[in-house]
């Protein structure tokens, strides 16, 4: 039995516990398959981004310069 799974009911629940919460069910749902826990986990990042109503942050751009090593 996880430690966090019974919180005492007086205690208010942080933004952690939740986070806790969701981790243990995604890694029961997945069952050990990489791809489905990453599909999984972005499901529940966009949740969250759209519970706390954050916006997407696209990432920077790539650097197309070569670093001289010739790979």
């Amino acid at each position: 039995m996880s430690k966090h799974s019974n919180p005492d009911p007086h205690q208010e629940e942080t933004p952690v516990d939740e986070v806790r919460r969701v981790r243990e069910r995604l890694d029961r749902e997945s069952r050990g398959d990489i791809h489905k826990l990453a599909e999984l986990s972005r499901a529940a990042v966009e949740k969250f981004r759209e519970k706390l109503k954050l916006k997407s942050i696209p990432p920077p751009p790539s650097d197309t310069r070569r670093n001289g090593t010739g790979g």
